[in-house]
């Protein structure tokens, strides 16, 4: 597994984008997964996402359906979904990888104001 850092990532709803593609045809597919560091430690989202699964290099943009309130720095994992197939190590290339963050928007509540 392999990890990358994104320090001070503004609030708002997060998004990845990436770019890579496989190296190897033993069907392995390789998935990212996340947390990010909060005042009380780390907090995982769940799941895996944004996956790689071709030869062909390929872009893609991937919400982690994550509302963060804070500056954050966040934990990009790439993982091999299949670690037990295949004769052959698995590789994959990353040639991007980027937060992307949208403002949340504002739908004020009774008293008139956001939070």
């Amino acid at each position: 597994m392999h990890y990358w850092r994104f320090d001070n990532v503004p609030p708002g709803y997060i998004h990845i984008i990436r770019e890579g593609y496989r190296l190897t045809t033993d069907s392995d597919d390789f998935r990212f997964k996340a947390y990010y560091d909060n005042e009380n430690g780390p907090y995982f989202i769940f799941g895996n996402f944004c996956p790689i699964t071709s030869e062909t290099e390929s872009s893609a943009e991937c919400p982690l359906n994550e509302l963060t309130d804070d500056y954050y720095t966040f934990h990009i994992g790439i993982v091999d979904s299949n670690v037990t197939s295949g004769a052959d190590l698995s590789s994959v290339r990353v040639d991007y990888l980027a937060i992307c963050v949208e403002d949340a928007i504002c739908d004020p509540g009774p008293s008139g104001f956001c939070e």
